[in-house]
């Protein structure tokens, strides 16, 4: 049992270390496309204020933002109906001696922890 506990805790470290890089690259990624996003906006300024004055280029890059925008908040806000799954009739309770109710419960939910950490590495 104490061997489980402490391949648990060497998979938890695992798993938040491989989170946390996920979540920096992911930082990373963002702050990129958010630098490439405002150099492209830029351009298309630059393009329209040659083309139709600086008044009507902000204009124009403003609403198409601003639209943008609400469109991409009214999405966000949209409620999906999820169908419920079937209810799963519980199976009967096995008899278990008073004394043995514990560990064995503690038992069964560090198996349950561990089998569902491992679920997660056959993707």
């Amino acid at each position: 049992m104490i061997g489980t506990l402490l391949g648990l805790r060497t998979t938890l470290r695992a798993q938040a270390a491989l989170a946390a890089r996920r979540a920096a690259i992911g930082a990373f990624g963002l702050a990129l496309l958010l630098m490439g996003l405002f150099f492209l906006t830029l351009a298309a300024w630059l393009g329209l204020a040659a083309a139709v004055g600086a008044v009507l280029a902000s204009l124009i890059l403003g609403f198409l933002f601003a639209g943008l925008g609400c469109i991409l908040l009214v999405i966000a806000t949209m409620r999906r109906t999820r169908v419920a799954p079937a209810p799963v009739a519980a199976p009967p309770p096995a008899a278990t001696p008073a004394g043995a109710l514990f560990p064995a419960a503690v038992q069964a939910f560090i198996a349950g922890l561990v089998a569902g950490l491992n679920s997660g590495r056959k993707r």
